[in-house]
């Protein structure tokens, strides 16, 4: 008798290409959300940048940073969210607050929805420029002093 060879895929054939699928499917959702990421963190430390940049610009005109506040620094700010107008919202969708620091010579930035892991990154980043260490509790919170 002829022995009749079987056409087609078996159960574990099937089996074997659908953990290979689900492996590659989870890398790339585990690399992109860390790319994704990433963006976020440079958005925030161009905004970071930005602002303390417009601060000293606004402080020229001003004895010191009592006063200062995001609408403060409208026309000094030149960030590329909108044309002569500072960041209002951090990359995570919170409110980018500015307020006088622990001195009147110094200002604080405040990201109140970065998540920790972001923030501290972006913390190292801004360390390596010469900022001061931020507080990571609630967001990302740093001073800066005027002569920066």
């Amino acid at each position: 008798m002829r022995k009749i060879k079987a056409l087609g895929i078996g159960l574990l054939e099937m089996l074997l290409v659908l953990v290979v699928i689900a492996s590659i499917l989870l890398m790339a959702v585990r690399y992109f959300g860390q790319a994704s990421e990433s963006v976020k963190v440079d958005k925030a430390v161009n905004i970071l940048r930005d602002v303390t940049k417009g601060s000293f610009e606004w402080l020229k005109g001003n004895p010191d940073f009592t006063n200062i506040s995001l609408d403060a620094l409208k026309g000094y700010v030149t960030s590329n969210c909108s044309k002569g107008d500072p960041c209002v919202n951090d990359p995570w969708g919170g409110t980018v607050k500015v307020r006088q620091g622990p001195t009147d010579q110094q200002i604080t930035i405040i990201l109140p929805k970065a998540p920790i892991r972001a923030c501290n990154n972006i913390n190292d980043l801004m360390q390596k420029e010469g900022f001061t260490a931020a507080d990571c509790k609630l967001g990302y919170s740093a001073s800066y002093p005027a002569s920066s």
